[in-house]
């Protein structure tokens, strides 16, 4: 990495090396002497290479942090989660945007977390630290930071809120509390346990009335058209028969390829679409407001205490991969259903039998 040489008009013993991908010549002011060159080998070159290596010689700039989060972005865009990735980095450029990397504390990133905590779930303040951290993590491949300050960021413990799904009463108080278009699209939302970005991406093919099925194939999110949040997302659902009415009034309302299609006669931009009739619509039937994301957890607890469909056949309705989120996620709203089963029932169909060894006796 350092070399000595000797320049042909000099006595004087000279240093070379590399910073900042330059080549620098350095005169040590020592005369070209087997002791000068020991001391140059055993003591000088070392240390400054342990020079070279920090950085401390370095006379580049190191970028801002704008640059590394748009390569971040740019890294992002094959994504599903690309808009919403956008959006959260653009929030971090009016923190961080003009700060020199090198210049970012771990101090800037608490500060940032403690201001966030205010107003938003320590899993989503969570979310903004990993993209802090992956950002300057570019900054370190390109060698402008040796350390990266958003690492062990200690949070609180994210307390994931409990959605209160609603009564029977209270479906039937919001569907009639609706009118035109988002009357059927509670009604169906209620009775199929769509995710809302699933429903609004219905299209009328989707509907097979000689199956009693819908096809469930892409979500809308952001006014971004896709396929659902998983693989599994893809599905058939039962339309139940009550449903019916709603999906044939909407059928015939509806002039365009979408069920729910928007002004445009496309699809609708996403849930934010929603908000202002669904509140009206909770304030019209006297109901507590929970997000419109309620309907699935309703139609998820509704199945459940039924007993009409098993757990595994639950999750793939509502599109799970397994079983585990209904049971980690909805098992406290069935608690002793367990008991309310036959008596009568006989697990092992061996009454007869047992009947006639009692009799033997």
């Amino acid at each position: 990495m350092v070399s000595i040489f000797r320049r042909k008009t000099s006595s004087k013993l000279y240093l070379q090396y590399k910073v900042d991908g330059k080549i620098r010549q350095k005169s040590t002011g020592l005369d070209d002497t087997p002791a000068n060159r020991r001391l140059l080998k055993n003591k000088v070159i070392p240390a400054l290479e342990s020079k070279i290596v920090s950085g401390e010689l370095s006379e580049r700039t190191p970028e801002i942090f704008n640059i590394y989060a748009d390569m971040y972005i740019a890294s992002k865009d094959n994504k599903k989660t690309a808009l919403e990735i956008a959006r959260k980095v653009e929030r971090l450029k009016k923190r961080f945007g003009k700060m020199p990397v090198d210049k970012i504390k771990r101090r800037d990133v608490k500060e940032f977390a403690a201001e966030l905590l205010k107003t938003v779930s320590p899993k989503t303040v969570r979310g903004y630290i990993g993209i802090i951290r992956a950002i300057l993590n570019i900054a370190i491949d390109y060698e402008d930071i040796t350390v990266n300050p958003a690492y062990n960021i200690e949070l609180p413990t994210h307390r994931k809120k409990e959605i209160e799904p609603f009564t029977p009463d209270e479906v039937s108080r919001l569907i009639d509390a609706a009118d035109g278009w988002f009357k059927n699209f509670l009604a169906i939302s209620f009775y199929t346990g769509l995710r809302t970005g699933e429903a609004l991406a219905l299209m009328q093919k989707d509907i097979d009335f000689d199956t009693m099925q819908i096809r469930v194939e892409r979500s809308v999110s952001k006014g971004i058209v896709s396929t659902p949040k998983t693989t599994n997302g893809i599905r058939y659902v039962p339309i139940f028969e009550n449903t019916l009415p709603f999906i044939k009034v909407q059928i015939k309302t509806s002039k365009s390829l979408y069920l729910f299609p928007g002004r445009n006669g496309k699809c609708m931009h996403g849930s934010d679409s929603l908000k202002k009739r669904w509140k009206k619509a909770c304030e019209d039937a006297g109901v507590e407001y929970r997000k419109i994301y309620a309907t699935r957890h309703t139609f998820i607890t509704s199945m459940l205490k039924s007993g009409m469909v098993s757990v595994l056949e639950l999750a793939q309705m509502v599109g799970h991969a397994n079983t585990e989120p209904i049971i980690k996620n909805y098992a406290r709203y069935i608690k002793g259903e367990h008991l309310k089963i036959d008596r009568g029932f006989d697990p092992f169909c061996m009454a007869n039998q047992l009947t006639l060894t009692l009799k033997a006796r």
